[in-house]
């Protein structure tokens, strides 16, 4: 088992509300209302599993191995970290409702651009490198801490909503 099987699971669900924050956002811009309770749903998602969870995964166990074995990846480690702070002032944003069904579909469609973005570039540039680069101790170390933070079923809480706002290609 790698180092950062965990993230890659948490990033299917990341990318499925990151779809489904799409289609509802194209929805608010064009002036209609997500089903009922949706917006919601995804909201709640992305506070308790992205924000609660996967984003601690990284900021409070990789992360600091990252940088303290891997150096010449801290500043990678800390825009990663400012993406994280700016996803979830976003995602404040768009619970909030402020300025209306238009401004909060533009704020929640750069929520999803944003959010689909940094996980590419994860899945994409850093863990690869935390594969290849952390031996098993601190592996042990990482996958030990990722586990501390499970709260099972969270992470697909999005997958029902990607099948209602799946914006076609």
């Amino acid at each position: 088992m790698g180092c950062t099987e965990a993230l890659t699971r948490d990033h299917e669900g990341v990318m499925e509300a990151a779809e489904a924050a799409t289609g509802m956002a194209v929805m608010l811009v064009q002036g209609r209302d997500p089903e009922p309770g949706d917006l919601s749903t995804l909201v709640i998602y992305a506070r308790t599993f992205i924000e609660q969870v996967h984003y601690l995964r990284e900021e409070e166990v990789l992360f600091p191995v990252v940088k303290s074995r891997l150096p010449h990846l801290s500043s990678e480690c800390d825009r990663l970290k400012a993406d994280h702070s700016r996803a979830r002032s976003l995602m404040e944003r768009v619970a909030a409702g402020e300025g209306g069904a238009q401004q909060t579909g533009e704020v929640l469609a750069e929520w999803a651009r944003l959010v689909r973005a940094h996980t590419r570039e994860e899945e994409a540039y850093l863990l690869p490198i935390v594969e290849r680069s952390l031996g098993p101790e601190r592996c042990l170390q990482v996958r030990t801490g990722f586990a501390r933070m499970d709260r099972p079923g969270r992470e697909r809480m999005a997958e029902p909503l990607v099948r209602r706002y799946l914006v076609p290609a």
